[in-house]
C-alpha cells in the first residue's frame, strides 16, 4: 500500500472547530476528499504529524495556524517507507508567530493555569 498514489479521505483529518485541550480532540474532523500523491508533491495539500497539544507551549497556535491553513493530519502513522513520509511537516518543528491589534489583555487565574488572555481584532 505504501506505493498506491493517493491517501484516502477516512485517513487524512482536519481541524474544523477551534483546537481546545480536550482528551477526545473533537476538534478534528474528517478530509471529505483524497488526496493524490501529486497534490501533495506539488505542495497543494499539506500534510503534517500530530502534535503533543497538552506538551507544546505553543500548541493551540501551532493548530490554529494549521486550521487557517487547510493543513491535513494523517489520521495513523504511515509505514516509514511510503511515499507522503517526506513531505509529512513537524508542526513541533515550525515557527509561528501571531500578530494583530490588541484589544483588550487579561489575566485568568485556574486550578492549574494562570495565563495571559489577549483578544485581538484580526490576526494573521
Amino acid at each position: 500500500m505504501n506505493d498506491v498514489p493517493i491517501l484516502p479521505a477516512c485517513e487524512l483529518r482536519i481541524i474544523d472547530d477551534t483546537p481546545t485541550n480536550e482528551e477526545n480532540c473533537s476538534f478534528y474532523g474528517i478530509n471529505k476528499t483524497p488526496v493524490t500523491q501529486a497534490q501533495v508533491e506539488s505542495g497543494e495539500m499539506v500534510l503534517c504529524e500530530d502534535i503533543e497539544y497538552e506538551d507544546s507551549v505553543d500548541g493551540f497556535a501551532k493548530l490554529m495556524f494549521a486550521k487557517a491553513l487547510g493543513y491535513l493530519f494523517t489520521s495513523h502513522k504511515l509505514h516509514e517507507d511510503h511515499w507522503a513520509q517526506p513531505f509529512i511537516k513537524n508542526l513541533d518543528q515550525e515557527k509561528v508567530r501571531i500578530s494583530g491589534k490588541v484589544i483588550a489583555r487579561d489575566y485568568f487565574s485556574g486550578g492549574f493555569v494562570v495565563p495571559t488572555f489577549v483578544y485581538l481584532k484580526h490576526s494573521r
